[in-house]
């Protein structure tokens, strides 16, 4: 018995010093990762309540060691210190943190836990678990250098129509702009050279009567591209693939009005537009004006005439697309005071109108008002008779100013009833209109927000 439990303590003791042994030995081959890239990075301010530092996203550029934000940072930004969270590919992954400093060229050892001056952080270099292998990366941290919510103007053209000009339209269409103007009563165009508007060229315009409505004009796109549509003033619907060479339709009712182009329940895009249907003035929608559906009867106020309107998709209002249309003239004549939101419901087109005006109550005068959709608000340029303002709203129902931030540009004619219009550039683009004495004014100038700019 007692040479058995001899036995059983070599044995243990043999396992005990084979363990030893093993453990000691520097035959055992460990590989410290030489990996010391940062695969996150983000900085947070006790002094920042806005946490817009917290939600800033970094990109870290692996190849070129940098990181920045992609997206600046509010204009005027500031905080005192910051926090950095710094990670790697594990919990593990740096031996050392140096930082660098912009202004005295000083470095030092970060503990992981210190606060730094949000100015002065230049660069960070990793030593990896290897402790050999370092990265360097430069630190850009982007804020607006201009007041984001300021319109920048420029004027792009002036004179570029041949006197006398009596009405005018522009449109864009392929990528530039092509205005439609009476001169002399006669029916005639221009069409930008460029997508700069800058340089414009006389066109012939062919298949149009000289009665058109020229706040008629909707494009939509097919198959074969965007085709035009516009109604002359008899009901006659003309369609046209260019612009320029223009033909009848014959559609089989007298076309009242087109509002514009507006997505169904189904996701198609359509033309909205009232016909008078058996003797009676329906909503319609078509794509082309060879087929169309009816819908319900259009009420005897709603705008028929010289409105201006856009259409727009709000997803989070409603989850729905509309059409806003403001000023013009009903089937009677009586001045359109109010701003008016079409929408497809259950198959008809469901109407809100009233009329408008900023919180604080102040009317807003829509007669003349240029309506354009831009950083994803419906903006009306209303002329009061002093002044030329920028307003803009959610939805169309409830309206604000801009402000001294978003006003016309200085050597702004003072105008009503202009063409506005935005490109993909995020560009406002503002076309002649009349001025206080119903004079044709014939210029081009052209805006953006500067938190727009590429």
């Amino acid at each position: 018995m007692i040479l058995k439990y001899l036995r059983q303590s070599v044995i243990t003791l043999l396992g005990a010093i084979l363990m030893s042994s093993c453990l000691g030995s520097e035959s055992v081959d460990y590989d410290a990762s030489k990996d010391a890239q940062i695969y996150s990075f983000s900085l947070s301010s006790k002094t920042d309540t806005s946490l817009y530092l917290s939600d800033t996203k970094f990109s870290i550029d692996q190849l070129n060691g940098k990181i920045f934000n992609r997206d600046s940072l509010p204009y005027l930004f500031n905080v005192d210190s910051v926090l950095l969270e710094i990670s790697g590919k594990t919990t593990s992954s740096f031996t050392n943190v140096v930082l660098a400093l912009k202004d005295k060229d000083s470095t030092f050892i970060w503990n992981g836990k210190d606060s730094i001056s949000f100015h002065r952080l230049s660069s960070i270099e990793t030593t990896a678990e290897d402790q050999n292998t370092k990265m360097t990366y430069q630190i850009s941290i982007n804020i607006h250098q201009q007041d984001p919510y300021i319109i920048t103007w420029n004027q792009i053209a002036g004179n570029y129509l041949q006197p006398p000009v009596e009405q005018q339209k522009t449109i864009s269409y392929n990528g530039n702009f092509i205005t439609y103007y009476y001169s002399n009563g006669i029916l005639k165009a221009a069409v930008s050279a460029s997508d700069s508007a800058a340089e414009w060229e006389p066109a012939v315009v062919a298949g149009l009567p000289n009665n058109i409505s020229l706040s008629s004009f909707v494009s939509l796109p097919d198959a074969e591209g965007t085709m035009l549509f516009v109604l002359g003033d008899d009901g006659d619907v003309y369609s046209s693939s260019d612009g320029l060479a223009w033909s009848n339709v014959n559609f089989e009712y007298p076309v009242i009005a087109i509002y514009g182009a507006m997505s169904t329940t189904s996701g198609d895009m359509v033309i909205l537009a009232a016909a008078d249907v058996d003797s009676d003035m329906y909503f319609i929608t078509t794509r082309d004006f060879t087929a169309y559906n009816k819908k319900n009867v259009v009420g005897e106020d709603m705008p028929v005439e010289n409105f201006s309107s856009i259409g727009f998709s709000k997803p989070s209002i409603y989850g729905g697309n509309y059409i806003a249309l403001f000023g013009g003239n009903s089937m009677s004549g009586d001045t359109n005071k109010e701003v008016w939101i079409l929408k497809e419901e259950s198959n008809n087109i469901n109407v809100i109108h009233q009329e408008p005006e900023t919180a604080s109550g102040k009317p807003i005068d829509v007669i003349t008002a240029s309506l354009f959709y831009y950083d994803k608000k419906v903006y009306m340029l209303v002329y009061d008779g002093y002044e030329n303002i920028l307003y803009n709203s959610d939805y169309g129902i409830n309206w604000s100013s801009g402000g001294e931030n978003q006003v016309v540009p200085e050597g702004f004619a003072l105008r009503k009833n202009s063409t506005v219009l935005t490109d993909a550039d995020d560009y406002i683009w503002i076309f002649g209109g009349k001025s206080g004495r119903d004079i044709e004014l014939v210029d081009v100038w052209r805006g953006r927000l500067n938190k727009l700019a590429k």
